[in-house]
């Protein structure tokens, strides 16, 4: 029988950086340093095909930090140690994968400065996210223009690095357009602030000839060159940056520092602060929709539409508009996009104009010419409001998504995604292309930025097969060959990274020595990044190549059936959308937390297929690992024992026990994750083999036998909630076991309730003899531990809203769902008690009627968990409020007129989970309120923090509350109306942080139905 082996990964960390790190922090580095194997795999890859480990990653506090590491770096004894930047880590083709050191600001220097609103300006830390600045700056009617696709985790930093831009380039520019100043530490730890015309050194540890040096290198090389720059150059908007020499001096012959440092990838400078110009932010917009027969007649149109200079034309093809038929984004834009025979367009053209104080003259013509046929659109949606426009824009956005979501092996892959050719060539060059990728048997999906001639391709390949991995060497050797025969590039937005070997080719053998000598005037020791770009040293460190090792490299080591077998691990395709800043975005609340890329479900992601390659160095499977079988209170004696003589340990399996136990298994990755990557799934099983091995903590057991306890412990809610409230109870549950803050349980009880009550319990026999009549108005309901035990209120007033609406309720007898057993990997004993609960639920389903559910985390557990199981068909248990919405709405017994209110009356507050997996159940619950005249807005926030017993768990109470307070307390202590809070775990982490007692929506709505007197029995 196989056992867990213990994983050691040979990945020790070379000598020199070894060295390096300690003497960095012997000299005073203030950050985080952090050189776990886990950590470093998180970074080990970004949204590219590539892998690359590196040797730790530097956290910096401030501009100190980063000067503390830069002059290390000029040591003689550190002369092989290198260091990159990062920015969010969505670099479609590795640019800042590196084997030496990571620089991340995005934890500690992510502050936005003075706004300077007369001067339009903004001072910024490079970690500042891309969407935090713009909502910051928004009341000031300004926003930074570039738009890069993922803007909720992209850094300033990060976008200076690769000169980022995206939708409405055209009429703003790059990043590097809108930069007015930038502070930086060059590669021998020079504080330097560049501006457009002057450049200054601010360090006084050393020779205020060092920039002035690299000033003078600059121009030598631009003014010695200028013809064949002028001839290798295209002629595009969007100049070819890393580096742009075009544009370093300007007509008076200033040098312009800033042009060169953006787009470099961070291999000149490491940047510390950034003066950004801010742009008028429009207030009028209107986006057309406009529809094709095929994706060649999009493409040709672009030459008409451009004329009428919109802020942006985004096309979208055949391929992504089949894959969004399947998706719940098709519904938001049927209306606007579907041709008059009901049927799905082959394209579309997005074509947008924006203004300020109004719309531009442009739009009347072009709608004019629209009207008039001078386009070949078949057709055409108008879209003005907000919604719609965010609705069609949303789709366009989730081409990415869909694409990755598709079924199969092959993957969509960003290795010559960004492409740019004059757009007047566009079509042509796309059917050239489309022929190229055809002769390969790949499948792919097109869309991007049509009015300048950039368009997004991921071909997809399976690069756990060697021949796919070749293939995706030769598809880019040729597409490079054939955008420059059309006079465009290899690349535009994206940055160069693995790409980095096609500069020599692009620029020829005298202007690649030119950047050659800039790179070492800048960093005469090639310690920045290196590789990327331009290579000073090939002996040493070669150029980056196409042919570097990719995930796939790595996860072929995986058998085939474990690749299967956890597919949702190794779909992972490092687009970071987990890394969103938002603090309401329901994705991921242990990242926002923590700040630590590990607690996300791209670091869990990655863990997870590092420990499974690694099991297979060991010969061994983790489907092979048996799960353990013996009676629990057996292992709970038999762990404690083992956590007595425990000694400590270095296995790999420890880190990823870390990652995965700081999971709130919200599941909010199962929905919001592009590529559905589910941890918690993965998550249980790796804890069941994990612990197969390791001994569980105490409050596991605990919490496995919850249900059961809590049911017993109701019969006796006084004397049980006596013991809770001592404290030398307290005590010991929180230091022997594990657990704080235990919630009372509901005295009086639902069991008093019921005896009060007993038409409304079912049993079989008085099913039997109950008249036809009355079985046909019966409605089941499926008890669930936390509404039957800790908030019976809750449950009394579903029943009687049920009661009220005419329905005879009937409370099914309480069996435990195993909810914590799934969460905690207990894997025996949850598949034996779901499949008993299953095949009880079944056997009431025969019986005709409706099953309803009141807790959510529990109703949609029935449907999710259940559903993953073999040879199991649970019935459908439906949220209360879908069936009251059903009911109210085709049985017309609302007691009430529907009301208008003008403020809401009540705000709910949703369970993330069902906020994420279910979004009719918001709308539910407010068609219910209004049928009754009351109003109900939604809140908008993320995870409470609770997440069923996670909050109640020693060590996660502090991450629990940081939680709570970055998303919940705000919206809470903001809201006007009453709140509604469906979620027994969230109306529990109010009470326990907020002091505050929200009530169910079912509470409200029982009460509009029968204000009741005072009930001794609940």
């Amino acid at each position: 029988m196989a056992t867990l082996p213990e994983i050691r990964p040979e990945a020790s960390i070379d000598a020199n950086h070894a060295a390096f790190i300690e003497r960095l922090t012997s000299d005073g580095f203030t950050g985080d340093i952090d050189t776990r194997y886990a950590t470093r795999l998180t970074l080990a890859t970004d949204n590219s095909p590539f892998q690359q480990l590196p040797a730790g990653v530097l956290f910096p506090r401030d501009e100190a930090d980063i000067a503390r590491a830069a002059q290390l770096l000029a040591k003689p004894a550190f002369a092989d140690v290198c260091l990159t930047p990062r920015g969010g880590g969505t670099s479609t083709i590795g640019c800042s994968l590196t084997a030496g050191l990571v620089l991340d600001c995005s934890r500690y220097m992510n502050e936005i400065g003075t706004i300077d609103s007369e001067a339009g300006t903004v001072t910024v830390q490079p970690g500042v996210i891309l969407d935090k600045l713009n909502n910051t700056v928004a009341d000031h009617g300004v926003f930074f223009a570039p738009n890069v696709a993922p803007s909720s985790r992209a850094t300033l930093g990060g976008m200076v690095n690769t000169d980022g831009c995206g939708r409405g380039s055209r009429v703003y520019g790059k990043t590097s357009d809108h930069v007015r100043a930038m502070r930086v530490v060059l590669a021998d730890g020079t504080r330097c602030v560049i501006t457009r015309d002057s450049a200054e050194v601010t360090s006084d540890t050393t020779d205020d000839q060092r920039l002035a040096n690299i000033k003078q290198e600059v121009g030598k090389r631009v003014h010695d060159n200028a013809a064949e720059i002028e001839r290798v150059f295209p002629d595009l908007s969007r100049y070819l940056s890393g580096y742009n020499l075009a544009q370093a001096v300007d007509a008076d012959g200033r040098i312009d520092l800033i042009k060169l440092i953006c787009g470099s990838e961070g291999t000149l400078a490491l940047v510390t602060e950034l003066t950004l110009d801010l742009t008028p932010k429009p207030d009028t917009h209107v986006l057309f929709a406009l529809r094709y027969p095929d994706f060649d007649a999009a493409l040709r149109d672009a030459r008409t539409l451009v004329a009428y200079q919109p802020m942006a034309i985004e096309t979208i093809d055949d391929v992504v508009m089949g894959l969004a038929r399947d998706n719940p984004i098709y519904e938001r834009v049927r209306a606007m996009i579907e041709n008059t025979d009901g049927s799905t367009p082959a394209a579309l053209n997005l074509v947008e104009f924006s203004g300020v104080g109004g719309l531009p003259d442009d739009v009347t013509a072009f709608a004019e010419a629209l009207a008039a046929g001078q386009s070949t659109a078949t057709g055409h949606y108008r879209a003005e409001s907000v919604e719609a426009r965010n609705a069609l824009w949303d789709l366009r956005k989730s081409g990415v998504g869909l694409l990755g979501a598709a079924p199969g092996t092959r993957k969509p892959l960003p290795f010559v995604e960004d492409t740019v050719v004059d757009p007047q060539h566009l079509a042509d060059y796309v059917a050239d292309f489309r022929a190229l990728l055809d002769s390969y048997g790949l499948s792919y999906g097109m869309f991007g930025h049509i009015d300048v001639g950039c368009l997004h391709v991921r071909p997809a390949l399976d690069l756990t097969d060697p021949d796919d991995e070749a293939i995706m060497r030769a598809v880019t050797d040729r597409v490079a060959e054939l955008a420059a025969s059309y006079g465009g590039l290899l690349w535009n937005e994206h940055g160069k990274g693995f790409r980095s070997e096609y500069n020599r080719t692009v620029f020829g053998e005298t202007l690649y020595a030119a950047l050659a000598h800039i790179k070492r005037a800048f960093d005469p020791n090639s310690q920045l990044n290196p590789g990327k770009i331009v290579a000073l040293d090939d002996a040493r460190v070669p150029l980056a190549s196409m042919d570097a090792p990719t995930r796939g490299t790595f996860d072929r080591q995986i058998p085939a059936t474990e690749r299967t077998t956890y597919k949702p691990a190794l779909d992972c395709n490092g687009n970071g959308a987990c890394f969103d800043y938002d603090t309401n975005h329901v994705m991921c609340p242990s990242y926002r937390a923590t700040h630590d890329r590990l607690h996300s479900p791209k670091g869990r992601a990655g863990a997870m297929r590092e420990w499974l390659r690694q099991l297979a160095k060991h010969d061994c499977h983790a489907a092979d690992l048996p799960a353990a079988r013996t009676p629990l209170v057996l292992r709970a004696l038999v762990d404690a024992y083992r956590r007595s003589v425990a000694k400590p340990s270095h296995d790999f399996s420890h880190e990823v026990w870390t990652a995965m136990d700081g999971c709130l298994s919200c599941q909010g990755c199962s929905t919001q994750c592009p590529i559905k990557v589910d941890v918690p799934t993965f998550k249980a099983d790796f804890l069941a083999s994990y612990h197969g091995r390791y001994p569980r903590p105490p409050a596991d057991y605990a919490l496995a036998g919850m249900e059961a306890g809590a049911a017993l412990a109701a019969r006796m809610p006084k004397l049980s909630n006596r013991l809770l409230r001592n404290r030398s109870v307290r005590q010991m549950l929180s230091q022997s076991v594990g657990l704080v803050d235990p919630p009372p349980l509901s005295d009086p009880s639902l069991p008093r309730f019921l005896r009060a009550h007993p038409e409304w319990r079912f049993s079989e026999p008085d099913w039997v003899a109950m008249a036809p009549a009355d079985r046909a108005r019966a409605v089941f309901v499926v008890q669930d531990a936390f509404t039957s035990f800790f908030d019976a209120p809750v449950m009394r007033d579903t029943l009687q809203t049920i009661a009220a609406l005419g329905y005879r309720p009937l409370v099914l007898p309480f069996r435990p769902a195993g909810k914590a057993l799934q969460v905690k990997g207990f894997q025996p004993e949850f598949e034996r008690v779901a499949r008993r609960q299953a095949a009880f639920l079944a056997s009431i389903a025969d019986l005709g009627r409706p099953l309803v559910g009141i807790e959510p985390s529990i109703t949609r557990m029935y449907a999710h968990e259940y559903g993953r199981l073999d040879d199991i068909d649970a019935p459908a248990i439906q949220p209360i409020e879908r069936w009251l919405r059903q009911t109210l709405e085709t049985e017309h017994t609302a007691h009430a007129a529907p009301a208008d209110h003008g403020v809401p009356t009540h705000t709910l507050f949703q369970h993330c989970t069902i906020a994420s997996s279910d979004t009719e159940s918001a709308r539910d619950w407010q068609r219910v309120f209004q049928s009754i005249g009351l109003s109900l807005a939604t809140a908008n926030v993320g995870c409470c923090g609770m997440s069923g017993a996670y909050g109640h768990e020693a060590r996660h109470r502090d991450i629990s509350q940081t939680v709570f307070e970055q998303s919940w307390a705000p919206a809470y202590n903001s809201v006007t109306s009453q709140p509604v809070v469906p979620g027994y775990s969230c109306r529990s982490q109010l009470k326990r942080f907020a002091a505050a007692e929200p009530l169910h929506p079912m509470q409200i709505i029982q009460h509009q139905f029968t204000p009741r007197a005072r009930d001794p029995n609940v």
